[in-house]
């Protein structure tokens, strides 16, 4: 009877803990590795894009006759007309569009419409600028409309991959670091990760002052056709005084000097590569 009693208990916390070893192994295969949110990152800022261009292109008729329209009713409003000049360069500009008409058909539209106006009466002017501002309101609205199913379906889906990306943000930030050895006296201020626009903002201080910042962009290309690099690795967009503009795995490194100490090319290269773990960020790729 004792043995009896004593295996049942030990059955049942084997049972237990099988299971809740089996629940564990589940959590884990169902958590994305930074890796797969990374692939997945890349693919919702595509999408986004997608539908942001799809948003614009709604209504861009529209928005040309807006700022056709803003620009007359400058005019129109403008103490004492267009000067000389202003007309001058409007007539060149104009024989200048007519040679493209084609393609400028509707700047040629909005120049004639300037010149129309130029030498009207104020009281004209101001009923003309009257009818245009209420006819662009109408248009605003308008617009509004015709972006309102693109707009609705950009919102939905930034909703849908809100809360996207946690873990390969703490990767992420784990790439950006205080100096060491030149730049010991370089801290980390602030970071930043914005998931739907696959963009990093960081910046550093040195003794409370702003020394360097950086804004990186993650993209599907990788800058691999740039024979430039730093330290034969990195692809080098550009270079100055004041910036770089590089390249590591898919992560575009925008890195520009904030302080007059850190103005100088072959300092900002050093710190590019003692602030931020360019391997490591290089080694988040889309493939």
């Amino acid at each position: 009877m004792t043995i009896s009693r004593c295996v049942v208990p030990v059955v049942a916390i084997m049972a237990l803990f099988t299971v809740t070893a089996a629940l564990a192994q589940d959590a884990a295969l169902q958590e994305p590795s930074p890796q797969q949110e990374f692939k997945q990152l890349l693919a919702d800022f595509q999408e986004v894009e997608r539908l942001e261009s799809e948003r614009k292109a709604a209504a861009a008729d529209m928005d040309v006759k807006i700022r056709n329209n803003q620009r007359l009713i400058e005019d129109l409003r403008k103490e004492g007309g267009m000067s000389q000049q202003e007309i001058d360069l409007a007539k060149n500009y104009l024989e200048h569009l007519r040679d493209q008409i084609k393609q400028y058909e509707a700047q040629i539209t909005q120049v004639e419409a300037r010149l129309a106006i130029a030498n009207m009466a104020a009281p004209d002017k101001k009923i003309k600028a009257d009818a245009l501002q209420a006819e662009t309101e109408e248009l605003k609205k308008q617009a509004e409309e015709k972006r309102r199913p693109a707009a609705e379906k950009l919102s939905a889906f930034r909703k849908e991959i809100e809360g996207r990306g946690k873990a390969l943000e703490q990767v992420l930030k784990a790439s950006f670091r205080d100096g060491s050895g030149d730049f010991a006296d370089v801290k980390v201020k602030n970071f930043n990760f914005d998931y739907d626009r696959a963009f990093i903002s960081i910046h550093w201080q040195k003794e409370g002052k702003g020394f360097v910042w950086a804004h990186v962009r993650i993209r599907p290309d990788g800058g691999t056709q740039l024979s430039e690099k730093i330290a034969d690795k990195y692809p080098m967009q550009s270079a100055s005084t004041d910036s770089l503009w590089l390249w590591t795995g898919n992560h575009q490194i925008a890195f520009v000097a904030s302080d007059a100490s850190a103005r100088d090319r072959a300092k900002l290269e050093a710190a590019v590569q003692n602030l931020i773990d360019l391997d490591a960020l290089g080694a988040l790729k889309a493939e």
